[in-house]
């Protein structure tokens, strides 16, 4: 059996993961999150700013909430709530995590966190734009080879003689 290769975590933003359709995958295939330009989703990288942070009384689950300016997302955790130690309201974090689903609510399975800087969230805002600008300009490359092969099977098509 071939071995099983981490995801990358791809750069993006609280509003692709909120407008995005979750697919749930049997096996050893990755779920994903579709977004609506058509770019999947199984892991993912933000950076926003905390406003709220949440444990519960048995300490098996914690969550903490990101803003980015553009919407909101959970970041769930289920029995390392380690991992969301020294981390409160007005941080801005960088947060690596899997991309999941429950009761139709998308949120990150958090996996990396790490404080950074005012200048790492608009950094990452910029390399965000420049991804999408960059995904825009394939896409649109793809439309117009399939639109030259159309046209070209139109043209050597061969009609029957009368």
């Amino acid at each position: 059996m071939p071995q099983q290769k981490r995801q990358v975590a791809k750069i993006t933003n609280t509003k692709e993961l909120n407008t995005g359709k979750y697919f749930q995958r049997e096996g050893f295939e990755p779920n994903f999150l579709l977004n609506p330009e058509g770019k999947r989703l199984s892991r993912a990288r933000i950076v926003a700013t905390v406003v709220d942070r949440f444990i519960n009384d048995d300490e098996t689950y914690g969550s903490i909430t990101l803003d980015d300016g553009n919407d909101t997302t959970q970041v769930k955790f289920f029995n390392e709530l380690e991992l969301t130690e020294g981390f409160e309201e007005g941080d801005i974090i960088e947060v690596v995590g899997k991309v999941r689903e429950y009761q139709g609510q998308i949120y990150l399975d958090g996996e990396i966190l790490t404080h950074t800087q005012p200048e790492a969230e608009l950094l990452h805002q910029l390399r965000y734009k420049k991804q999408q600008e960059e995904w825009k300009q394939i896409h649109e490359t793809v439309k117009q080879l399939k639109e030259t092969v159309k046209t070209r099977k139109k043209s050597t098509r061969k009609w029957p003689a009368n």
